[in-house]
C-alpha cells in the first residue's frame, strides 16, 4: 500500500496522494493493519463484505467458522476499522440474517450504541 512497503503479502500497487480514494481488495485483516500508520482517525466511509459464517465455501475464504471463531475474525476487524474512522466516518457491514443479530451487539460494543444508524435490507430475488 505505501511504496516500498510489503507486509504481510500486501503489495505496494502505486503512488498514490492524501486525496486519493482507495478500494482494497485482499485479506481485510492485513489491508486494515498496514494502513492504521498512514490513515489512523483519516478514513470518511468504510464498506466491509465478510464471509456470512452460513458454510457455503463457494468463496475463497472459510464460511464455516464456530460461532465464537467468527465473532473473535469480526471483533479483530472492526477494531482496527474503528481506529481508521474519522469521528463523522460510517461504515457499512454486509451480512444476511445468520449473524446478523450477533454482529450488531458487536458493533454496538466497538462503534457505541449510540452511533447505529439503520439496518438496510436487499430483498433477493431469483429470476
Amino acid at each position: 500500500m505505501l511504496r516500498g512497503t510489503v507486509w504481510g503479502g500486501v503489495k505496494p500497487c502505486k503512488t498514490f496522494s492524501e486525496d486519493d480514494n482507495l478500494i482494497i481488495k485482499g485479506n481485510n485483516l492485513l489491508a486494515l493493519a498496514s494502513l492504521l500508520k498512514r490513515y489512523e482517525g483519516k478514513v470518511k466511509c468504510i464498506y466491509i463484505d465478510p464471509p456470512y459464517n452460513t458454510g457455503n465455501d463457494s468463496f475463497n475464504y472459510n464460511d464455516n467458522f464456530n460461532h465464537s471463531t467468527w465473532l473473535t475474525f469480526m471483533k479483530n476487524r472492526l477494531e482496527l476499522a474503528r481506529k481508521l474512522l474519522r469521528d463523522d466516518g460510517v461504515i457499512f457491514v454486509q451480512c444476511d440474517d445468520n449473524e446478523q443479530a450477533y454482529l450488531k451487539v458487536l458493533m454496538d460494543d466497538i462503534f457505541g450504541k449510540e452511533n447505529f444508524v439503520n439496518n438496510i435490507a436487499v430483498k433477493n430475488v431469483t429470476i
